[in-house]
């Protein structure tokens, strides 16, 4: 009978001895036919671990922990004396996440042996810290501690402690526990968001396991982490097998962590631990206002939504799908020197040959052609083709490959590049015998250069293959560096970014995904993954990343050494169960895209962008879609480097193919783009099976070490069996593709219904005439007004006076029956656009001598 429950704070106790606790389950994971030795010895002390978690208090008591049902644990402990015929166990229970609960039951003693139940129910899995400083690739989990004190009226005649880790009881993989399989959690509450970024409103589901417990009475609320100030909530809810919501205001309440907590209930009291999940608020810094105006020159001006605009009136902004031409791999692997994988390097056209240039690099494949390709005298291979469409590899004499020179190969002082990266400091420059590391001392150095500013790699550095002994402190995290010759300046103390989990912003599962530099302040922006815990409906057990749910946030500073991070995206209630953000991309003009700062290629990060003031951009965000197992890009609108704006669409920038085509399983564009005559070509590349399948390909020498290694796979979509799945992995491959849209069309604004307008923000003039890209069918209409500094319509550039403008071009060029542009030159104006049934996609000034 169990007499008395409180719940206090405490700090947990330390116990002398941890098991860790296993089920008395047979392991579905487990196969005695090929198991390694240390996984029998795993097993031998997980069937030991069955009979509970054991612990000893100096030496007179041994203290057993055994779950019994979803709501109950059973203790034991062998008492040394001969005791009293009736005691009451004071047993104190420390949660992963530190709340107490103390309860006083009645102990039935036989044989010297007390034995009694206590209502705690193990919901809280503890998955919320990350390890700094390392890469572990999921989170630190807590343990219960359990500390009994037996009571004879009201003298302690004996204590005994043990501790519990709840993810011992999960089957594990490489990557860490499984955290769906979780056998102990019947209660499955999330964040309808990982992260609330300037919203004042957010949300949560909650419902149980049905197949587990049915139904439970529970209270939710909202506190700050390890507070017990609620501030939202208390909701006293009747769960059941369907998801409840609720919502909640956090108006006022300072960016960062808040804990969802919900605590059940039985007969009107609360038992057992708070389950915990974790939501963040993130506020980001306001959109900055121009004090003077725009200087666009005669830059071509996309319409992406609000950047930029000085008034919307009954308009939406739609994004527009490229289209694969062609609808098939450029190459593929063909020959006997080519790889499995086979990646994009570069595109170009050689205007001598009237030929388009690809190149494409030989990036690994199968596990059993590691020697061979180490034996490649290049990796680099070349494909020409006159159209764009049908592509040939020509027999370029340029390597020696098995005693003949008939082959695509490039050596690598033939490799394309680019011009605009003529003259650029290359990564390879980095002299790795020379450099040296040491921390930036302001009195000493002088001045930052920001010129030679930049932030290593999180992973594969070039810090890594210094052999200087100062180079070792900084191999681990990103570091903010200035490089003064061979000498290289650490600007911060601790670094930037730390390999692992974690959505405190200090932590990302991968290499920088994206490095911008303003040119108009000469700020650098790093962006990168920081992971939410990936609570259900949103795990994918299969994924190399299963307790994470990827999002992206920025880092960035002005002066190298004071650094400001925000989180700038995460997806949201409108994406489907366990979407992730994969990486995001930021492109430009061609001939803008890159910056004339030497420190610009000093790391190799995904990939890196220029932008100045005027010069609008689009972006891109990779989506992963976790449960399928499959990624594609969408369009992405930028208000400023800190404010990006997904379409409500949520759309495929371009669409995976079919089951079974080259490109279903993935579709990552390349990091810039091409213009090519009227059309811009967006080279990407594409996998035919699905992400996870890469591991069986080219990490793995056999079937059986892919079941070992990686036994969740069993839960990837359109597994069979291990042969059928293994025989999948070797049917894997990497494609090159290009998709194409006229140039400019990415994008577009129409009116919602009716006539609707915008309002450029104030520019200078300059140029004589306003060419629009756009599509205006008979049945529609638009023009244009041009307004002075005051939002008042200049006299002669009024709508009335609006030449018709009508068709489908990329320079419809807008004219007045009596004002001429050229007699406003220098003056401040601003463009309204008015829309009825009609698509406009840019604009762009020009000198009527053009």
């Amino acid at each position: 009978m169990e007499l008395h429950r409180t719940c206090v704070r405490s700090r947990s106790y330390s116990p002398m001895l941890n098991l860790r606790l296993k089920p008395m389950v047979a392991n579905p994971y487990f196969d005695h036919r090929t198991a390694t030795v240390p996984q029998v010895l795993a097993i031998a002390v997980s069937f030991l671990a069955c009979f509970g978690a054991r612990s000893t208090i100096g030496g007179a008591a041994d203290l057993t922990v055994q779950p019994i049902d979803f709501w109950h644990v059973e203790l034991q402990c062998e008492l040394p004396i001969e005791a009293a015929t009736s005691l009451i166990a004071q047993t104190t229970v420390v949660q992963p996440q530190g709340m107490t609960c103390v309860m006083k039951s009645e102990v039935e003693i036989r044989e010297r042996t007390a034995r009694w139940k206590i209502t705690y129910p193990l919901i809280d899995e503890g998955r919320f810290d990350v390890e700094s400083g390392t890469w572990s690739g999921y989170w630190l989990m807590g343990e219960y501690q359990f500390r009994v004190d037996f009571l004879d009226g009201d003298r302690v005649v004996q204590a005994a402690k043990a501790s519990i880790d709840p993810m011992s009881l999960c089957p594990r993989d490489k990557y860490g526990p499984i955290f769906t399989k979780y056998p102990r959690q019947f209660i499955e509450c999330a964040p309808l968001r990982p992260a609330f970024i300037d919203s004042d409103q957010m949300q949560f589901t909650i419902r149980t396991i049905p197949e587990r417990v049915s139904t439970c009475m529970a209270v939710a609320d909202v506190t700050a982490p390890r507070d017990d100030t609620i501030l939202a909530g208390p909701w006293t809810l009747e769960l059941h097998g369907d998801a409840l919501q609720r919502e909640f205001e956090t108006s006022g309440w300072p960016r960062g962590e808040y804990w969802i907590r919900v605590r059940l209930q039985q007969d009107g009291k609360p038992v057992g631990p708070h389950l915990i999940r974790k939501v963040w608020k993130e506020i980001l810094p306001s959109i900055k206002l121009r004090n003077r105006p725009m200087r666009l020159g005669h830059r071509y001006q996309m319409l992406t939504g609000a950047s930029d605009l000085a008034a919307i009136e009954g308009i939406r902004f739609v994004p527009d799908r490229l289209v694969k031409q062609p609808d098939h791999p450029l190459v593929i692997m063909d020959k006997p020197w080519e790889t499995e994988l086979l990646y994009y390097k570069s595109l170009h056209f050689d205007a001598s040959n009237a030929e388009f240039v690809l190149e494409y690099e030989l990036a690994g494949g199968d596990r059993q052609r590691d020697g061979e390709r180490a034996a490649l005298p290049a990796t680099v291979c070349r494909a020409v083709s006159k159209d764009g469409l049908s592509w040939t590899k020509p027999s370029l004499g340029l390597v020696e490959y098995r005693g003949s020179r008939d082959n695509n190969l490039v050596p690598p002082d033939k490799e394309f590049v680019p011009p605009r990266m003529q003259g650029r400091v290359d990564t390879l420059l980095h002299n790795c015998t020379r450099a040296k590391f040491r921390p930036y001392d302001p009195r000493d150095d002088g001045p930052v250069n920001m010129q030679y500013v930049f932030v290593t790699s999180i992973k594969r550095s070039f810090v890594n293959q210094c052999s200087d002994p100062s180079s070792k402190p900084y191999c681990t995290g990103a570091w903010p560096m200035e490089r003064r010759g061979d000498t290289y300046l650490v600007l911060t103390q601790e670094p930037l970014l730390y390999s692992g989990t974690g959505m405190d912003l200090h932590h990302s599962t991968e290499q920088i995904t994206l490095h911008v530099e303003d040119r108009s302040t000469g700020a650098l922006y790093y962006y990168f993954r920081p992971g939410a815990p990936s609570y259900p409906p949103h795990d994918a057990p299969y994924d190399n990343m299963h307790m994470v749910r990827r999002c992206l946030g920025v880092v960035w500073t002005k002066d190298g050494v004071n650094w400001e991070r925000r989180l700038i995206a995460v997806p949201d209630e409108n994406d489907a169960q366990g979407t992730q953000l994969y990486s995001n991309s930021l492109y430009t003009s061609e001939r803008e895209a890159d910056s004339a700062r030497p420190a610009m290629a000093l790391e190799n990060h995904w990939s890196q962008a220029a932008v100045s003031e005027g010069q609008q951009a689009f972006c891109t965000f990779t989506i992963f879609d976790a449960k399928r197992n499959r990624l594609w890009p969408e369009l992405v609108a930028m208000d400023d480097l800190l404010h990006w704006r997904r379409f409500d669409s949520r759309s495929k920038f371009i669409p995976n193919g079919p089951s079974g085509s080259y490109d279903y399983g993935l579709i990552k564009i390349a990091t810039s783009y091409h213009h090519f005559g009227n059309e811009w070509w967006f080279p990407y590349q594409a996998i035919n099976t699905l992400h996870q399948d890469y591991i069986g390909l080219a990490k793995v020498d056999s079937v059986r070490q892919l079941q070992q290694q990686y036994p969740n796979y069993a839960e990837i979509p359109g597994f069979v069996d291990w042969e059928q799945y293994w025989q999948r992995c070797k049917s894997m491959r990497y494609y090159t593709g290009i998709a194409r849209c006229a140039s400019g069309r990415v994008c577009h604004a129409e009116a919602i219904a009716g006539m609707g307008s915008l309002q450029t923000a104030p520019f200078v003039l300059q140029g004589s005439t306003l060419l629009i890209n756009g599509i205006v069918p008979a049945n529609g209409s638009l023009q244009v007004e041009l307004l002075d500094e005051f939002d008042k319509v200049i006299s002669g550039f009024d709508q009335a006076t609006c030449r018709p403008i009508e068709g489908d071009s990329l320079a419809l060029t807008v004219a007045w029956e009596h004002g001429r542009m050229s007699s406003l030159q220098g003056r401040v104006v601003s463009l309204r656009f008015l829309l009825k049934g009609s698509q406009l996609f840019g604009y762009r000034l020009q000198d009527s001598r053009e």
